[in-house]
């Protein structure tokens, strides 16, 4: 739960970043994919979920819950608990039937592309029987250069799950206002 990085010597002076992994197999490395906005949907399937299949960690008011990362209307949006209330926000999809998402694509919130994670802060997983995560990519967003339109990730991922998760513990993060996953044809 807790980890320690100590240095000494007296050639240190500073260090501008530290990034913890934890491995999903013996050799496996979970690949961190930069969003794109605007990319084309076209080669892929969207799966479809309804929102009594998704769960989330927190809802801030009744109208900003989870069913508001579904449809297209980019005027209404998932926002978690404020006052915080857990350390990382997710939200967790039910396929019912297992599926290889080939592409995750989200959408921040309209005029508060601010509320979005920055850099790697967030990653997707995926589960058969939700309790055994499989790290499938880490999600890297620059929130300075987001104009408010769809992101897409495309994923490596050949394997079909029923269960994906989307958790974030990226500084700032607040709101959501879509999220789609795809699979190839």
């Amino acid at each position: 739960r807790y980890y320690r990085l100590t240095i000494w010597g007296d050639g240190f002076l500073s260090l501008s970043g530290l990034e913890l992994y934890r491995s999903s197999g013996p050799s496996e490395i979970v690949p961190v994919i930069q969003g794109q906005e605007g990319a084309k949907v076209a080669d892929y399937v969207r799966l479809a979920f309804t929102p009594d299949r998704i769960e989330v960690s927190s809802i801030n008011q009744p109208h900003e819950g989870k069913g508001n990362l579904l449809g297209d209307n980019p005027e209404v949006y998932w926002h978690i608990g404020r006052p915080l209330r857990e350390e990382r926000a997710w939200a967790s999809f039910d396929l019912v039937e297992p599926k290889a998402a080939a592409m995750v694509r989200l959408r921040p919130r309209k005029d508060h592309t601010d509320q979005m994670w920055d850099e790697s802060a967030a990653i997707l997983e995926a589960s058969q029987d939700r309790a055994q995560w499989v790290p499938l990519a880490r999600l890297s967003v620059k929130r300075s250069d987001l104009k408010g339109g769809w992101i897409s990730f495309p994923l490596e991922n050949k394997l079909p799950y029923r269960y994906y998760r989307l958790t974030i513990w990226g500084e700032g993060f607040l709101s959501l206002s879509g999220l789609e996953l795809y699979s190839l044809p």
